[in-house]
């Protein structure tokens, strides 16, 4: 179940756009392992996909905005905001708790970036690019409902710049 509703405006040398959406996810599954029993004094233990409960429900705004400032500059930004809702989570499948609602921390809240194009002149052109994102976080919790932190990792948010200048003095030489 997903949607997307998308504004799209342009000018001469400007134009934006918004992209709304919503997606929602069910019937995930996961290996997990069936109540052991014993056959003829031999342990059977038989491992099956089992259906979860769990909803996860996404919903943000993509915005992106493009500006042509000269024949030789133009500039390009994206933003992406969002938020995932965990519904039914129940830890996993082997050892299910009481099911719980949770925010989800492994997509970020935020992410986007920019890029910028200049050709100086005929022989040299600067391009200029970045990404960034919001802290998020892998967790792994205790499986009897009390939403304890049993392992994880966090990526902190980060914030990268690219850079590359090119130059081609002549036609056989390009730096």
């Amino acid at each position: 179940n997903s949607w997307e509703l998308v504004y799209k405006r342009a000018f001469e040398n400007f134009s934006i756009a918004f992209d709304f959406f919503h997606q929602q996810g069910e019937k995930f599954n996961e290996l997990g392992r069936l109540t052991p029993y014993i056959d003829n004094g031999v342990t059977v233990l038989t491992d099956q996909y089992l259906t979860l409960p769990l909803k996860v429900t996404q919903n943000g705004i993509t915005s992106y905005v493009r500006w042509q400032a000269h024949e030789k500059l133009n500039l390009n930004f994206h933003l992406t905001l969002q938020e995932t809702q965990l519904d039914d989570h129940i830890g996993n499948a082997q050892s299910p708790t009481e099911p719980m609602d949770r925010e989800h921390y492994g997509t970020p809240d935020y992410f986007g970036g920019f890029d910028l194009n200049w050709k100086i002149n005929d022989q040299i052109q600067l391009n200029i690019n970045s990404y960034f994102f919001d802290e998020n976080r892998v967790v792994h919790l205790l499986s009897d409902g009390s939403d304890e932190e049993i392992a994880g990792a966090t990526v902190d948010s980060q914030w990268i710049l690219n850079s590359h200048l090119q130059g081609q003095p002549s036609e056989k030489l390009r730096l």
